[in-house]
């Protein structure tokens, strides 16, 4: 690899994250990070121009790095609940089904991986009962105007005839699959909305049986702490 490839910015667009805090000194970053390797492997040269035949090993106690342990139940949770409440901030308000099926398969496996034992087996247990409560209102509004279109709760048998009455059955299921399958699943994805107070419930179930305060749930709350918060913008 070529010097030059080598220093250059990673292969990202850039102007598309620019209004998300986390990227808002991202390429100060790489800049201060390849002058640093470009000033070591400077020095470097220059130490082997003055003493090619002799290399020496620093061994002041000082230089040594500070002991790096694992993370424990605190650091990973705080570290975990940062991510995805960020990550929800930022999730499209409209989601097309590819995003809602990524999001709803990274919660499942963070449910299924997490490094923490008790942890992962009650984030699983709070998605095994959960589903059938946390159907939206406006969901069941939707399917309510589709079975009075389709005259599904009217099925005279006289009028219609069982065929017909199977087949407009078939019909509604068939929709319900289409647009609605998150009905019955525990993680809300249909909107940001959704998920930010998802996943704000969630934080509050662990923090209530934690004996920690609990979150306000509004969305100029969440969005404040986790999207954008004008207090925190550069002066």
């Amino acid at each position: 690899m070529s010097p030059n490839k080598k220093n250059s910015p990673p292969p990202f667009s850039w102007q598309d994250d620019c209004e998300r805090p986390s990227c808002d000194d991202i390429m100060s970053k790489f800049k201060a990070a390849r002058d640093r390797s470009h000033q070591k492997q400077q020095q470097s040269n220059s130490s082997k121009h003055e003493n090619p035949t002799t290399s020496t090993v620093s061994v002041d106690s000082d230089d040594t790095p500070p002991l790096q342990c694992p993370p424990n139940s605190q650091i990973l949770g705080q570290s975990t609940w940062t991510l995805l409440h960020t990550m929800a901030a930022w999730y499209p308000d409209q989601p097309t089904q590819q995003e809602q099926t990524s999001m709803t398969n990274f919660v499942q496996g963070l449910a299924q991986f997490y490094p923490c034992t008790w942890c992962a087996k009650d984030f699983q247990q709070n998605l095994q009962e959960q589903p059938v409560q946390y159907v939206s209102n406006q969901k069941m509004l939707v399917i309510s105007n589709v079975l009075k279109n389709q005259r599904v709760t009217q099925w005279p048998q006289s009028r219609l005839g069982l065929s017909h009455s199977l087949s407009l059955f078939v019909s509604f299921l068939c929709f319900v699959s289409l647009h609605f399958t998150s009905l019955f699943n525990a993680i809300r994805t249909s909107s940001r909305k959704e998920l930010c107070q998802w996943f704000c419930m969630q934080h509050n179930l662990v923090n209530e049986k934690l004996g920690k305060p609990l979150f306000s749930c509004e969305m100029n709350d969440l969005d404040r702490r986790w999207r954008k918060n004008p207090a925190c913008s550069k002066k």
